[in-house]
């Protein structure tokens, strides 16, 4: 296999028919003037090689309609980082009993990826396959596919050839988002944590000492202390036993998490992209806080919560964060309002969006109602509606 320079179709056959022609002209001018048996033999050779050639082509063009010439193209892996190496696979079969010479594979252009070319060049043996591998990197995140790629087959000359059908990628690939650094100690993050704080010292808690038959204590839960949680928390009698510091987490406490939404609506991939990797970096930041969040986005049962309590919920986020997919704005529900309510979960929200427009800031408008207040996270600044509260800048606060 061989990489192919990407060249106008047009202009190469008629380069291969000039030169062709040329061979044949100096064939009879050497006949007539120099050596008239060199010359014919030399003249008749190449007509019959064209000849020969285009018979061959015309045989593999039965062959290929018999099915017996196949491509196929399947990728390495499902899930990879963005710039990491992949590689797509390519698998030519050759059932006949003719040779090819010259099997073009010709990718279409990919939307989130570079590969190494764009056309490449390959020749089977009768009744044998062979097979090569396209180098890509994912340069964007979310699901990536090649798209059809168009494969053709020419005579040994090159002179003519014809199209197959287009090729599969054989499934998409999904490219992990980054998780981009966001300094603790920014002022975004800051006044998050702060306030998660401090509604979790305002809360008294409903601890007793009496035990339930599972031994556990009645509507606690519990979880290592970090730096930041309340002394009062402490559970003393289970940390005495651990060797290690735990604090309670009622129902109250646990639902004392910073909202995480992330919009359902966009349409340019680079945006959806930054809120996809603004939601990570936000909740990676808090819990180098010591804090927990919850992200809402939208999914196969409509909008689903995702706890974040360690490294390895926010590792889950971001394995189900590469299959997100946006859609066009509508009429749909873009803010799970009821859900919310429902969790009991009320108070302010970070809302990430690539669309900030108007029918987005209705329905923030409408939500304050149920005591939700927004804090916007976009691209730029917009002035299509009141979003319910503060509107910040990705740029603003995540460290390119």
């Amino acid at each position: 296999m061989k990489k192919k320079s990407t060249r106008s179709k047009a202009a190469v056959i008629f380069v291969r028919c000039f030169g062709y022609l040329a061979a044949l002209g100096m064939s009879v001018f050497f006949a007539l003037y120099m050596s008239a048996n060199t010359g014919w033999t030399f003249f008749y050779i190449l007509a019959a090689a064209l000849i020969f050639s285009l018979i061959v082509e015309l045989l593999t063009f039965i062959a290929y309609k018999k099915g017996k010439i196949k491509i196929e193209m399947s990728f390495g892996s499902t899930l990879v980082y963005k710039n990491e190496e992949l590689n797509l696979h390519i698998k030519v079969t050759n059932d006949s009993l003719l040779p090819i010479s010259n099997i073009g594979i010709r990718l279409a252009e990919t939307d989130g990826a570079e590969y190494e070319s764009d056309e490449f060049c390959a020749a089977a043996a009768p009744r044998s396959s062979t097979s090569f591998d396209v180098k890509i990197k994912p340069m964007m995140w979310g699901a990536l596919h090649i798209g059809e790629a168009q494969a053709f087959i020419s005579d040994f000359m090159h002179i003519a050839s014809f199209k197959m059908k287009p090729l599969q990628n054989g499934g998409k690939v999904y490219v992990f988002p980054d998780i981009p650094e966001i300094l603790p100690d920014c002022p975004f993050i800051r006044s998050a944590a702060d306030a998660i704080r401090f509604s979790d010292e305002s809360e008294d808690t409903k601890e007793s000492d009496s035990f339930t038959m599972f031994g556990g204590m009645p509507g606690f839960t519990h979880r290592e202390y970090t730096e930041g949680d309340p002394i009062k928390r402490i559970n003393w009698k289970l940390s005495s036993k651990k060797d290690s510091y735990f604090v309670r987490l009622d129902d109250e406490i646990e639902a004392m998490q910073q909202i995480v939404v992330i919009d359902r609506a966009g349409t340019e991939r680079r945006l959806c992209e930054r809120s996809v990797e603004g939601a990570l970096g936000v909740c990676d930041a808090l819990l180098k806080l010591g804090f927990e969040s919850s992200v809402w986005f939208w999914g196969e049962n409509g909008f689903e919560p995702h706890d974040i309590t360690d490294e390895a919920t926010l590792s889950e986020l971001r394995t189900a964060l590469a299959y997100y997919e946006f859609s066009a704005p509508d009429r749909s529900p873009r803010i799970p309002v009821n859900e919310l309510c429902e969790a009991e979960k009320k108070g302010g929200v970070m809302l990430f969006t690539p669309c900030a427009d108007s029918l987005l800031a209705a329905e923030a408008e409408a939500a304050e109602a149920f005591g939700l207040k927004f804090t916007v996270i976009s691209h730029e600044a917009h002035s299509e509606g009141n979003l319910g509260g503060m509107t910040v800048i990705f740029d603003d606060f995540i460290n390119q």
